[in-house]
């Protein structure tokens, strides 16, 4: 590196913190003089989001760290709860963007003429104590999920996708071509609606038989997208109910809703909650700048 390496730690650690928290490590790798500088708390406050200081004092239990840089990793790995339990918070490893999660118990639940078709359950291992089991059948168009979040939470300038948590067992009987409508609204100006499906397709054949289920249930021109679920590292399901683009909102809310337009939802559904989890940037600003 010849008499780069001469050059003072402040200065690779305010070069450094301008890239990536992925980039940065990858530059740790050059030599001891960058590893030093990655490993700084001038670089790592950088990546944090700058309302971290007041989001943390918002947290269920303190939260302790040695480093910023202990700190970033320890929210991308373990997302704090805040706010009473009303949301968790995390980020993302790669760009330092904020993820949230609204825990099920806080949702409004399906109720229809006086009747609760759901229970608190209590749940082990998972970043909340408690979920929400289903315990009556859901059938289409008078019941539904919802809830919401302040955008000024999010990462500004960037582009969210809501992903439904939940579980099932073989016990649970789940109708092949059962569907639901998910929208995404911002403040009643913008909405993103899609199919969504808690049961993915078997094979190619059923693959086909879906697609085709759907073409006879969609309305005029209008054709929605359709997102199947995916298995977690956590033993968890997920899947995308639509996505928005987060701009630099000082008050809206963002609402998501769940509806079953066809089939029904079978009792014994485990749902853990909605995550927001950014996709993308948006323009010049990078999604690990300060939000």
């Amino acid at each position: 590196m010849g008499d780069f390496n001469l050059l003072p730690e402040d200065c690779f650690a305010h070069v450094i913190s301008f890239t990536s928290p992925r980039h940065a490590c990858i530059l740790s790798l050059l030599s001891s003089s960058f590893r030093s500088a990655v490993d700084s708390d001038v670089t790592w406050e950088r990546f944090l989001p700058s309302d971290y200081a007041s989001l943390l004092s918002r947290a269920v239990q303190p939260v302790q760290y040695a480093s910023k840089k202990e700190l970033y990793l320890r929210l991308c790995d373990h997302p704090v709860q805040i706010d009473g339990g009303k949301l968790s918070f995390g980020l993302k490893k790669s760009t330092g963007a904020k993820c949230f999660t609204i825990p099920a118990c806080k949702m409004n639940m399906p109720v229809y003429k006086g009747i609760k078709y759901w229970k608190l359950i209590s749940l082990s291992n998972s970043r909340f104590p408690k979920g929400a089991k289903l315990i009556y059948r859901i059938t289409g168009g008078h019941t539904q999920i919802s809830g919401s979040i302040d955008s000024k939470n999010l990462s500004s300038h960037t582009i969210y996708a809501p992903h439904l948590i939940f579980r099932t067992t073989e016990a649970v009987e789940l109708e092949e071509m059962s569907f639901l409508l998910s929208t995404v609204t911002i403040s009643g100006l913008s909405e993103c609606k899609q199919r969504v499906f808690l049961r993915p397709p078997c094979n190619p054949t059923e693959f086909s038989q879906h697609k085709c289920h759907l073409h006879l249930h969609e309305t005029g021109n209008h054709k929605l997208d359709v997102k199947w679920p995916k298995k977690r590292t956590d033993g968890w399901m997920e899947v995308e109910m639509g996505q928005f683009y987060n701009e630099n909102w000082e008050d809206r809310e963002v609402e998501i809703t769940l509806r079953v337009t066809h089939g029904f939802l079978s009792s014994g559904i485990d749902f853990l909650g909605v995550e927001f989890r950014p996709k993308m940037a948006v323009g010049t600003v990078r999604p690990w700048m300060r939000a």
